[in-house]
């Protein structure tokens, strides 16, 4: 028996669906200008037009990815990757979104240490305040991310999920007034 396949009409797609993409940092570190001008050209041939850099800085090691101001912290890259990214995003009309600090205490603190949440809060808004002085005037800065990511599997209590709100809107309150009318 022989099978025939007929050609199956493929919607009209202007563009993919999928418009971004996450870095995460010491990658991005080890590449070169050419390569980073790769990376966003090819990015722009599959209608790629976003890069979001998954940190900026980790609380907990006290390390930024960028010369930062932040007292008692250090850069643990060899290579200003915030400015990279924005030169090279600049250049390609490109957007790039700037994730905060990671802080792998928060896989076991989660919503259960308000101290810390509140902690992490302030650090966020301080880590926000810096990177905007020092990179506001790049015209593909186009918003934040937020790295701690909610887990309704342990933080599954009332109180937890309070906590987290406040947290979430503690941040974000001050990243809108910081830089209105970008995305959060």
């Amino acid at each position: 028996v022989g099978w025939k396949l007929a050609a199956v009409p493929q919607p009209a797609c202007l563009r993919p669906a999928l418009r971004g993409s996450f870095l995460q940092p010491g990658l991005g570190d080890e590449w070169t200008i050419q390569q980073w001008q790769k990376e966003f050209f090819y990015m722009r041939k599959a209608g790629i037009d976003q890069m979001v850099i998954q940190w900026t800085a980790d609380s907990k090691s006290k390390t930024t990815i960028y010369p930062s101001s932040l007292p008692g912290y250090t850069q643990n890259t060899n290579h200003d990757v915030v400015e990279r990214a924005l030169r090279t995003a600049d250049a390609y009309g490109a957007q790039v979104y700037l994730g905060l600090q990671t802080n792998d205490d928060w896989w076991k603190r989660y919503a259960n240490d308000p101290a810390w949440l509140k902690k992490q809060a302030t650090v966020a808004n301080t880590l926000a305040d810096d990177l905007w002085n020092r990179y506001q005037g790049h015209k593909s800065l186009a918003g934040w991310y937020l790295v701690f990511e909610v887990d309704n599997w342990n933080e599954n209590t009332q109180t937890e999920w309070e906590r987290l709100i406040d947290f979430f809107q503690t941040t974000a309150k001050h990243l809108h007034q910081l830089t209105p009318g970008k995305p959060v």
